[in-house]
């Protein structure tokens, strides 16, 4: 999984040193689909270098977009890239309004993570996050893991009764904790001993569409 970084210097190299630019096209009006499409080509054909570079062009492409798209993308192709880097005028700016795609980036790698374990060490896991601004309440007779966010009125409740879902639900609780973003929701997670085959990216897609509605994707 790869970082994102941003740098002010409008050249052709970081840390002083040449590293390949990728040349963005005019996907500004695209689905996100379209963004990963893009960033899965770009490292694709990044060669082996530790960095790829991205001149911002605001006019061409939304860069939080598009760096969550080379984020996603990593996880899915095989790469040198270590890091991508926006070219921008102000990178505190850039970085500060990059920090809601970090959470979600976290929570990305969080959920995919959990995907390959054992059910068992997936619920284990799934009841450590008392450090996040929700409850968890895990019910041994009734084989459930409890959530509320502290504004939770049981307006917005959900139930998951399998891994896959419970790890889309769970991840976007903690997505928008680490953002700050205070909702009203309710999780009940059924415990289930069953295994399953999640594929990577249909998860990724799921968690996406879950937190469109908080942060532009």
């Amino acid at each position: 999984m790869i970082e994102i970084a941003f740098d002010s210097k409008k050249n052709k190299k970081f840390n002083g040193k040449a590293y390949p630019f990728a040349n963005v096209p005019d996907i500004k009006e695209q689905s996100f689909e379209g963004y990963l499409a893009f960033a899965l080509e770009a490292l694709h054909r990044s060669g082996k270098e530790p960095y790829l570079l991205v001149e911002e062009n605001t006019a061409l492409f939304s860069t939080n977009r598009l760096a969550l798209a080379f984020f996603v993308a990593s996880n899915f192709v095989e790469t040198a890239v270590d890091c991508v880097v926006f070219k921008t005028e102000n990178p505190k700016e850039a970085y500060e309004a990059y920090k809601p795609y970090i959470a979600l980036s976290i929570g990305i790698k969080y959920a995919l993570r959990l995907s390959t374990l054992e059910p068992s060490t997936v619920y284990k896991e799934l009841t450590c996050l008392n450090y996040l601004n929700f409850s968890v309440k895990e019910n041994y007779a009734e084989k459930t893991i409890s959530y509320a966010t502290k504004t939770a009125t049981g307006a917005n409740v959900v139930e998951t009764r399998s891994i896959f879902n419970s790890l889309v639900h769970v991840s976007t609780l903690k997505i928008l904790s680490l953002c700050e973003i205070e909702e009203d929701l309710c999780c009940t997670v059924h415990i289930t001993n069953e295994r399953e085959i999640i594929e990577p990216l249909a998860l990724v897609q799921a968690i996406l569409k879950n937190v469109s509605p908080y942060i532009n994707i």
